[in-house]
């Protein structure tokens, strides 16, 4: 049995915006779903799924945004775009490394849950 989550968020569309000469796609979040996200303490991973070509990019949020120390979710417009690289793809492989993310936060979590009356 695994133990703790990954949750998962998952967007469709019909029409990408790639970047940076196709290595990646833009994608538009709410902020008050950004900052929902940000407030887990177990991994998020945004999935864009492109219905055109049946193709699901991911996004491990927390990760994102540590990469980014001068972003500040409360000056942040009504949406926030994020830069998703087209080498993200989901597949069997990456589902396992969602749960390497969960297991590694989960071990920085570790501490005595005592249940006493």
């Amino acid at each position: 049995m695994e133990r703790g989550p990954v949750f998962l968020q998952v967007k469709a569309t019909d029409k990408l915006k790639f970047v940076s000469k196709g290595q990646a796609i833009t994608f538009r979040v709410e902020r008050r779903d950004l900052r929902s996200w940000l407030a887990e303490s177990f991994p998020v991973i945004l999935v864009v799924y492109d219905a055109g070509n049946e193709v699901g990019y991911w996004l491990y949020i927390q990760a994102y945004f540590e990469k980014k120390p001068r972003f500040d979710l409360a000056r942040a417009g009504v949406t926030v775009t994020l830069r998703i690289p087209v080498l993200d793809v989901l597949n069997p492989t990456v589902v396992r490394l969602f749960a390497d993310y969960r297991d590694r936060v989960q071990s920085m979590m570790l501490e005595v849950v005592r249940h006493d009356a």
